[in-house]
């Protein structure tokens, strides 16, 4: 019994993630710079890739769903060893050098996508001090005018 559409799934989703991973490390030059109109356009390339993402695991789902109705095994409960059990030994070596790529790259995404949110954290924190200023400034301006 052939998995060429799990493992093809799979081999989707490592390069949909790699795509976000490489928007992500792009993201830290961009905020550090504050390039604002450059931000807005991998922002809108992120989400195509997000969408990817997303229809990518509902046919992860799905094939999951098919595999343990043929091996007649609650949706629910097919785990990573029913699959194993269920490959050849290339199969099985394929699947455990896909899972570990995947794996990596979602650990690096994670990674980048926390620092990241620092940034956006620490230019916000700014702007909110700068409007702070500005503020004051105003109100003290028109206070010594009245």
């Amino acid at each position: 019994m052939g998995y060429s559409g799990l493992f093809n799934n799979l081999l989707g989703q490592i390069k949909c993630y790699r795509g976000l991973l490489h928007l992500a490390q792009r993201k830290k030059g961009i905020l550090i710079k504050g390039q604002v109109q450059e931000l807005d356009k991998l922002i809108g390339a992120e989400q195509v890739l997000i969408l990817e993402g997303g229809r990518l695991e509902e046919e992860r789902l799905t094939l999951l769903a098919q595999i343990a109705d043929r091996l007649n095994l609650d949706p629910d409960t097919i785990s990573r060893e029913h699959l194993l059990a269920q490959f050849s030994k290339e199969e099985q070596k394929r699947f455990g050098e896909l899972e570990k790529e995947l794996k990596e790259i979602l650990l690096h995404l994670n990674r980048d996508n926390k620092f990241n949110q620092h940034l956006i954290k620490q230019s916000l924190a700014y702007i909110e001090f700068s409007r702070g200023l500005l503020t004051n400034a105003t109100v003290n301006l028109l206070d010594e005018k009245a």
